[in-house]
């Protein structure tokens, strides 16, 4: 099993976050972050409903990520979009594109 570290992006209501953890290994780490402060209780008690022990719900503006080490790095990050017309279309490093 491959072990990921994943960001989605806009996670509220909890569609993405929950079908991604459905697929991840128990050794990747999934963070939830949700940018509207009042929608963050009900990501969180979604990812909690579905198991969420690789999970951390977080309500961070995007660009608070881009500090940490490594973001957007291949290895790194998967980032998802809230658009559900490019749903599990994500973009990997600074190019790539890929769908799951």
């Amino acid at each position: 099993e491959r072990s990921l570290r994943i960001l989605d992006l806009c996670a509220a209501p909890g569609g993405k976050s929950t079908l991604l953890q459905s697929i991840i290994s128990s050794s990747s780490i999934l963070v939830s972050n949700e940018t509207i402060r009042s929608r963050v209780p009900v990501l969180a008690e979604n990812t909690m409903k579905w198991g969420g022990e690789n999970v951390v719900v977080t309500n961070n503006d995007p660009a608070d990520f881009a500090r940490l080490p490594h973001f957007g790095h291949r290895h790194f990050f998967i980032t998802t979009n809230g658009n559900s017309k490019s749903f599990l279309t994500g973009r990997i490093g600074n190019s790539d594109r890929t769908s799951f």
